[in-house]
């Protein structure tokens, strides 16, 4: 059961910082094209956004899994049994 619990928490981070990722790398690739002196909303602007996004969100997913598995991230843990009380 904590193994399911801390496979949730796990995937709940690859998630979110897939989402932050893929926000990111857009808004790179954004200012990489004004400061470049290109259009914003062209065809092949739009085609960069998305391939940045789907890059970021790659990149996110397996970073932010990878280090909540590798750090100590609040995992939940496995409780120990119960001891049993001495029988008089």
């Amino acid at each position: 059961m904590a193994k399911e619990g801390a496979l949730k928490y796990i995937a709940a981070h690859a998630v979110k910082a897939s989402g932050g990722e893929a926000v990111t790398e857009t808004a790179q690739q954004v200012l990489e094209r004004e400061a470049a002196g290109l259009p914003l909303g062209d065809e092949k602007a739009m085609g960069e956004y998305k391939e940045s996004a789907a890059a970021g969100a790659g990149l996110g997913l397996i970073g932010g899994g990878g280090r909540c598995y590798l750090s100590s991230c609040n995992c939940p843990k496995e409780e120990p049994a119960p001891a049993e009380a001495p029988q008089l």
